[in-house]
C-alpha cells in the first residue's frame, strides 16, 4: 500500500490511496479558461490588453472600428422617429385645418361634379336633336364620370380625417414603430459590441489578433484564466466511490506552501467508471477502473496557482 501511494503522488492524475478515515488523492491544480469572441465584424482599431496582464470583468480587451455602426445607429433612430411621428399623428387625429382643407376639396369637387352632370344632360338632349355630335356626348360623360369619381375620393378623405383612423391602421402604425425601435435597438447593441470585455476576472492568457486585422462574429480573439476558483480532477476507486457525496468538504495541500491547508468541495462525480489514466506508472494499475471526481478549490488570495500538483484528503462517510 505504502508503495501504491508514493506513486500516487509522482503523478498529476492518480487514483485513491487509503488511509484509515481518509481518502488520498493527488491532481493538479487547472485554472478555469474563459474564451472571449467577437459578436460583431470589423476591423480591430486598438487592443488595451497584453498577454499576462491582469483584467477585471467588463473590463475591455479590444476595440473593433465604430464608424459603419455609429452610422447605423443615426440610421435607424432616423427611421424611429419617423415611424413615431406617423404613428403620433394617426393616434392624435387630424388638426382642424386638415379637416377644413378636406371639406373644401370636397365641395369643390361636388361643385364640379355638379358641373358635369348638367353639361352631360344638356349635351345627351342636343344628340337626340342631332344639334351635337356623338364625340361631344362622349367627352361629356368622360368628364362626367372623372367628376364623379374625384368627388367619391374627396368624400372618403373628409370622412376619414372627421371619423379618425381605423383600429386596424393604429394597430399597423404601432407596429412599425415597434420594428422601427427594436431596429435602433439593436444597432445600438451591434456598436457597444464594438468594445469587446472580458467575462469574468482573471490572466489574460493568449490576444489572438493584432490591431488592423478583420475579425468575424464569433471569432476568438483572446482567452481569459480566471484563478478565484481552481479545480482539479482526481480519481476514485469504486469501494470509495459510494463513501463521498457532492459538496464534501476536501482538504488540499501543496508543495509550495507544506505548513497551510486549503479547502475546496466536491463539484462533479462521474456516473461512468474509466480505466485509470496512462500517466500512471504500474500497468496493473492502468488496467483499474475508477471515476472522475473534480474538485472545487477557492484561492481567495491568490497564493495558489494553476499547473501546482497537490494532494486532496477526503473523510470517509461512515458506510
Amino acid at each position: 500500500m505504502k508503495r501504491f501511494c508514493l506513486l500516487a503522488a509522482l503523478f498529476p492524475l492518480a487514483i485513491a490511496c487509503d488511509n484509515g478515515d481518509t481518502i488520498e488523492v493527488t491532481g493538479t491544480l487547472e485554472g478555469n479558461d474563459q474564451i472571449v469572441s467577437s459578436q460583431v465584424a470589423g476591423l480591430v482599431k486598438s487592443v488595451l490588453k497584453s498577454e499576462g496582464d491582469s483584467i477585471r470583468a467588463g473590463e475591455v480587451i479590444l476595440q473593433i472600428d465604430t464608424t459603419d455602426y455609429y452610422l447605423n445607429v443615426l440610421q435607424a433612430h432616423a427611421v424611429y422617429r419617423q415611424a413615431r411621428a406617423a404613428l403620433d399623428l394617426i393616434q392624435n387625429g387630424a388638426r382642424r385645418e386638415d379637416i377644413r382643407v378636406a371639406a373644401e376639396a370636397k365641395e369643390a369637387a361636388r361643385a364640379n361634379l355638379t358641373a358635369a352632370q348638367r353639361d352631360h344632360d344638356r349635351l345627351a338632349g342636343l344628340l337626340k336633336t342631332q344639334s351635337a355630335s356623338q364625340k361631344q356626348a362622349d367627352d361629356a360623360s368622360t368628364r362626367l364620370e372623372v367628376a364623379k369619381a374625384t368627388f367619391q375620393q374627396a368624400e372618403e378623405s373628409w370622412n376619414k380625417l372627421v371619423r379618425g383612423a381605423r383600429r386596424e391602421d393604429i394597430d399597423m402604425a404601432q407596429a412599425r414603430a415597434d420594428q422601427a425601435e427594436a431596429q435602433w435597438m439593436l444597432a445600438r447593441k451591434k456598436l457597444s459590441d464594438c468594445r469587446i470585455r472580458a467575462m469574468q476576472s482573471g490572466l489574460v492568457s493568449t490576444v489572438s489578433v493584432d490591431p488592423g486585422e478583420l475579425v468575424q462574429p464569433g471569432s476568438q480573439v483572446a482567452l481569459v484564466t480566471s484563478n478565484q476558483i481552481l479545480t482539479m480532477s482526481v480519481y476514485l476507486r469504486e469501494p470509495d466511490l459510494g463513501l463521498v457525496q457532492l459538496g464534501d468538504s476536501v482538504t488540499i495541500r501543496v508543495d509550495s506552501f507544506e505548513d497551510r491547508a486549503f479547502t475546496g468541495i466536491i463539484r462533479y462525480l462521474s456516473p461512468t467508471a474509466e480505466f485509470t489514466p496512462k500517466n500512471i506508472q504500474s500497468r496493473d494499475d492502468r488496467v483499474k477502473l475508477v471515476f472522475e471526481a473534480r474538485l472545487d478549490v477557492p484561492n481567495y488570495n491568490g497564493a495558489l496557482k494553476a499547473g501546482m500538483p497537490g494532494d486532496a484528503f477526503i473523510n470517509r462517510k461512515s458506510e
